[in-house]
């Protein structure tokens, strides 16, 4: 997590919100133990509304499923002098239980240590893994589900390829975002498709490589192998960044034909993918001895 130069002058306490920018967007979390992992190391979380605002999970809802592990682990819920109020959450099929921090929230007036009122807050990781729990829960509707999912895809996703940039070029930007969000967008509008086209591959006993690589010779004349190679390969190449396929727009047309092959299959499964891929492609290469499309 960054911090700014004014923040790490401060001594921090319990309840002090911070506004830490993580990726494109800027996120307001709360510490829970300040000196957790050091001096001014602070284990941090988010509380009630801001989970709301993420991900769809209402504060009533976090509300009741804490009262409800209130009721089955009363034992748990056991002051510490060190740390803030501990009760626990409890996902109705879940046998996890989620601490909640009641954190001390104080104004923005320098000059008072008193606080004005108290919030519910769960610590980043725990938080973070009750979400994977909440979309396995029946009671939750698909909206909110839908709304966690996209959350979960930026926060861990998005997080993970913006520390492979830095590391590797020193900088993650906006440009990089927009072409990294680009691409996941791509994979997920095409999750389903996918899916009931590997279905049919595997039902009917095919080959799923000779199938992937025909789709691939077809739309774009090279193997699954190739294109891939290719996609790795630096934009900023002139000789190979003018001809450049971008990933997400061909993971767009793989997903169109896959999903056209399952509509169009009558028994000639070859068939299929022959009548909808000149569709997308005006010069298809033909399939030559030299393409091992069964691999």
């Amino acid at each position: 997590m960054l911090f700014s130069f004014g923040i790490l002058l401060m001594k921090l306490k319990i309840g002090q919100r911070l506004k830490v920018p993580y990726q494109d967007k800027v996120l307001s979390v709360e510490v829970i133990s300040p000196h957790q992992f050091g001096y001014n190391k602070p284990s941090i979380g988010v509380n009630f509304s801001m989970q709301e605002k993420y991900t769809g999970l209402s504060s009533t809802t976090l509300t009741q499923w804490s009262k409800g592990a209130k009721k089955r682990e009363p034992d748990l819920f056991i002051d510490d002098v060190t740390m803030p109020k501990i009760e626990h959450l409890r996902l109705p099929k879940s046998k996890n239980l989620y601490p909640v921090y009641s954190t001390p929230i104080y104004s923005n007036d320098p000059h008072s240590d008193e606080p004005y009122r108290v919030e519910k807050v769960i610590e980043i990781s725990d938080f973070i893994d009750l979400c994977f729990t909440a979309i396995c829960e029946e009671e939750i509707n698909r909206s909110t589900k839908r709304e966690i999912k996209k959350f979960l895809q930026w926060f861990t996703v998005t997080g993970f390829y913006a520390q492979v940039f830095v590391y590797i070029k020193g900088s993650f930007n906006k440009a990089d975002n927009e072409q990294l969000q680009q691409w996941l967008a791509s994979r997920l509008a095409n999750k389903e498709n996918r899916k009931s086209y590997a279905s049919l591959i595997v039902e009917l006993r095919e080959n799923p490589a000779f199938y992937s690589n025909l789709t691939y010779l077809n739309l774009f004349g090279k193997l699954a192998s190739q294109m891939r190679k290719e996609w790795k390969t630096v934009a900023g190449e002139e000789a190979i960044a003018r001809n450049h396929i971008p990933e997400a727009i061909a993971l767009e047309a793989i997903g169109f034909v896959e999903r056209t092959v399952v509509d169009l299959y009558t028994g000639d499964l070859r068939e299929a993918h022959i009548g909808v891929e000149p569709r997308y492609v005006r010069n298809r290469t033909p399939i030559s001895r030299n393409h091992d499309i069964y691999s």
